[in-house]
Parts: structure tokens; sequence; C-alpha cells
């Protein structure tokens, strides 16, 4: 049952690493490559809300509701730019993507301007100069913070089906690594079985020229005992007379160890993988 529990899970590997090599080397790369672009994805959000909270402080009531409404645009937008590769690998030509894209950028921008319009609005209701104040600031900063996100994106982040095989990749790994513990424990154990069964065959090997050895002697001394029996009987014979039979060999005992075969028992199991 050892046995056949070690020959299966040699074919398992087996398999698993075949499936494993069929899959693209490079994908441990790449998946790291888009976490080190979340990262810095994530720290132009972050710098968003910083920059945004001073800008909406102006046209809020208090900062909590400032802080609130620069987070809340910095997540939308990390979402947007975080979702923008996979909104144009919807469409199959390079102008539906060319043209997907500027409508979604094209859309930021007027959402940005608006918001920009509005501060500014809102300041000159409250009579706060404005002749250093440009709507277009509040454009150009958040908007550069946006496409630098959107780059990242389109560079690094991998299509859904390079995630499916790096997840199925990985499962496969670890499959194989728990596999291969679990074959190199039975192993182990198929070792230790087969050397503790051949020191048992090695000793029953012992026994049995020990009997073989016992059987000869045996052998030796019955034959010996029948020739002193022989002359003890001529000698004390009144007749004087050697029966035939005395100069006949005597009917040789029953042996059962003569064609014992002894064998070198240093068997090792396959333990190719």
């Amino acid at each position: 049952m050892l046995t056949s529990k070690h020959e299966d899970l040699q074919e398992d590997l087996r398999v698993l690493k075949k499936k494993e090599r069929d899959f693209d080397s490079n994908l441990g790369h790449l998946i790291r490559n888009w976490r080190i672009a979340l990262f810095f994805l994530v720290l132009l959000s972050f710098s968003e809300v910083m920059i945004n909270y001073k800008i909406f402080l102006l046209i809020s009531s208090n900062s909590f509701g400032a802080l609130v409404s620069s987070a809340g645009l910095a997540i939308c937008f990390f979402i947007i730019a975080h979702i923008f590769p996979d909104v144009l690998r919807l469409f199959d030509t390079k102008l539906k993507k060319w043209l997907v894209g500027l409508g979604i950028i094209t859309f930021v921008s007027g959402l940005l301007y608006s918001f920009s319009a509005l501060r500014l609005s809102y300041n000159a209701n409250l009579g706060q100069g404005t002749e250093h104040t440009s709507e277009f600031n509040f454009l150009i900063i958040n908007l550069t913070l946006f496409l630098c996100g959107v780059l990242l994106t389109l560079m690094t982040k991998p299509t859904k089906q390079t995630f499916s095989d790096y997840y199925n990749h990985k499962k496969i790994g670890d499959q194989i690594k728990t596999l291969t513990k679990e074959f190199k424990d039975t192993e182990t154990r198929l070792t230790l079985l087969l050397k503790e069964k051949n020191d048992k065959l090695s000793q029953l090997d012992g026994i049995l020229l020990m009997a073989h050895s016992y059987e000869k002697v045996i052998s030796a001394e019955y034959l010996k005992a029948f020739a002193m029996w022989c002359n003890e009987n001529l000698i004390t014979r009144k007749d004087k007379v050697q029966p035939n039979a005395f100069s006949e060999t005597p009917t040789p005992l029953t042996t059962y160890f003569d064609n014992v075969e002894f064998q070198n028992y240093t068997d090792k199991p396959n333990t190719n993988s």
C-alpha cells in the first residue's frame, strides 16, 4: 500500500510539474510590478487628498467636510484610474480604445473644472480676492495626478487572464510543495521499511546458513556413528562374518537446507520524480 502511494504521489508530481511548466515564467514579475505600481497609485491618491483638502476647506463649512470631499474625490479618481485599462480592453480596435480613453479623460477634466469654477464662484460671493487664483490651477494639479495614475495602470496592470494564470500557477506551486513534502516523507518511510525488511531477511539468511551447517554436521555424525557401530558389531560378533550391509553406504538423512539461495538485500525504492 505504501509503495502504491509512493508511485501515485510520484505520478501526481509529474503531472503538476508539467502543468506548472505550461505557464508563463514571467507571471510573478508582472504581478510584482503591478503591486508596486498600485502602491504608488495609492500614494498619488493620498497626495490628492492632501492637496484638495486645502482647496475644499475654502468652500466647506468645516474641516471634516473638506476632508470627506477631498477623500471622496481621490477615491473616485483612484477607482477610475484602476479600471481604466480594463475598460479599454473591452474594445477590440485602437480607434475605439482611443475614443473611450479620451472620453474618460474629458469627463474627469470637466468634473475637475466644475469643482474649480464652483470654488471660485463661492469665493467671489464671499468677496474674497481671486486675482491670483485661476480655475485652471485646480484642474491642472488634479488632472496631472490622475493622468500619472492612468499611465501607471496602463503600463503595469495585467489582464484578467494573467491574474487568473498567476493564481492558478501559485495554487499549483502550493500543491507541488505539499505533495513534495508528502512524497519525501513516504520515500523516507519506504527506505526505513526496506532497510528493516532487508535486516530481517539478512537475519533469516543467517539462520538458514546455520541450519544448513548443522545439517552437514548431523549428517557427518550420522555416518560416523554408523561406521562406529559397524566396527563395534564386527568386534563383538562371534561368527566374525561381515554383513554385506556394513560395506554399503547408509541411507542418507533427509535434509531441508541444501538448496537454499542466499541474496544480497540492497534494493532501494524508485525515487525518480
